[in-house]
């Protein structure tokens, strides 16, 4: 696909709803303009069902930048935007953004709408190059242009890799277009600025098949309800963000979980790395791997993987022989910190 092919504003449009246009009811939730409560000034208001995780990624960046990055209320929303449009772009300063080319109104219809708007890249090197902008975000079909622009930043192409690796066609849009529900995709594209489909750690493999989740600890996390219920996997990359602030998500809607206070007690990036290397080699999420993968292991987290160091710690993690490694003990040995928190506490 050619660099015009891969930010068209028609593929664009088939990577967000995917074959099919979608109803007038569910094109009617997703059109709502991006702005702010009267109520709580610093809150962000979802008219209707749908658009949750998107106005809830923004929500989550407002937070950050508010709360500690002591931006001004009147500037918070460009500075989420700016952040969300870099993050997600190929280039530090390249994004585009998606501009109307008449007047737009609440009334049009899916078409209409698409014959009167444009893709325009634009170089910004400062939050407030996109204060010109603010009228487009906050107007009608505000939020619908910001999520093409994402899009556009990313590009069509990565983002169908990222999502479905590079061989695999598919119709399916980052919108559902029959019943309107927001992908996992298009929420982790908000959140982190990739389309991923997974939020465990690093990568799996399942007979051939490669699928991609969280590589390393994003800013904001994510949490849901429905882990619970192990219809998902959230990595300790997400559960664990730099800032104390997560999307929380259930069956049918998706918040925003935080603290004021940065200084709460959490894992160190050593142990967050520690765990989703042992989850990656524990396919099967059974809580122990075979001795075979500690050398692998080792070597992921850059530790001494010397083969009498290996054999030592076998005899160590594996006292029984039986053949296996357990994940506590494994977490004890290669994050003291850990052992001081956890291990001891099951001395007895």
């Amino acid at each position: 696909m050619s660099d015009d092919d891969n930010c068209s504003l028609t593929n664009v449009i088939k990577t967000v709803w995917g074959g099919n246009a979608p109803s007038s009811e569910v094109f009617l939730r997703w059109s709502q303009p991006i702005i702010f409560s009267e109520v709580e000034p610093a809150a962000l208001v979802q008219l209707t069902g749908g658009p949750c995780g998107v106005l809830a990624s923004l929500q989550a960046h407002i937070i950050r930048f508010h709360y500690f990055g002591n931006v001004n209320q009147s500037n918070v929303l460009i500075y989420a935007i700016h952040y969300m449009l870099t993050n997600a772009a190929s280039t530090n300063r390249a994004v585009y953004v998606c501009l109307p080319t008449a007047l737009l109104n609440e009334e049009m219809e899916f078409d209409k709408l698409h014959s009167s708007i444009r893709l325009e890249k634009i170089d910004v090197r400062q939050p407030m190059d996109l204060r010109k902008y603010d009228s487009v975000f906050k107007g009608p079909f505000g939020m619908m242009l910001f999520i093409y622009g994402l899009v556009a930043s990313r590009g069509v192409s990565l983002i169908q890799q990222e999502r479905f690796g590079c061989k695999y066609e598919t119709s399916e849009g980052l919108i559902e277009s029959v019943l309107g529900h927001g992908s996992i995709a298009l929420t982790l594209l908000c959140l982190i600025g990739r389309a991923l489909e997974h939020t465990f750690d690093g990568q799996r493999t399942l007979e051939g098949m490669t699928f991609n989740g969280i590589e390393d600890q994003p800013l904001i996390g994510y949490l849901s309800y429905l882990e619970v219920l192990r219809y998902v996997e959230i990595g300790s990359f997400l559960k664990n963000p730099l800032y104390p602030i997560w999307l929380l998500a259930t069956e049918s809607h998706i918040t925003v979980l935080f603290s004021k206070t940065k200084n709460i007690p959490g894992q160190d990036f050593q142990m967050i790395r520690a765990r989703g290397v042992f989850n990656l080699h524990d396919t099967e999420s059974r809580g122990f791997v075979s001795v075979d993968e500690l050398k692998l292991m080792l070597d992921e987290l850059n530790l001494e993987s010397d083969q009498s160091y290996v054999e030592f710690l076998i005899k160590r993690l594996d006292p029984d022989d039986l053949g296996i490694i357990l994940r506590q003990p494994f977490l004890c040995e290669v994050c003291p910190r850990y052992a001081t928190l956890v291990c001891q506490l099951h001395s007895n």
